[in-house]
């Protein structure tokens, strides 16, 4: 398998499914928040292979302001 580096093509379709996913279910919604988010991490990672750290931090904030929504304060994700 030919190893590829098209990474705006990869968070042209990351974006694409999360918005598809919040337009269907709402943006409320636990699975679609989880999904999300796992979504906003991925991008950040390609954010970061394309040294784009102020997106690929925003990302992250973005997640954890999710996480923050989904998960109980004491939770491991949460922990600093």
């Amino acid at each position: 398998i030919p190893e590829i580096d098209d990474y705006d093509l990869a968070a042209e379709y990351l974006e694409k499914t999360s918005a598809i996913f919040i337009k269907n279910y709402g943006e409320n919604d636990p699975v679609v928040a989880a999904t999300h988010n796992l979504g906003i991490l991925n991008l950040g990672i390609l954010y970061s292979c394309k040294n784009d750290y102020e997106m690929a931090r925003c990302d992250e904030e973005k997640s954890l302001e999710i996480r923050e929504l989904l998960l109980p304060k004491d939770h491991p994700d949460l922990a600093e």
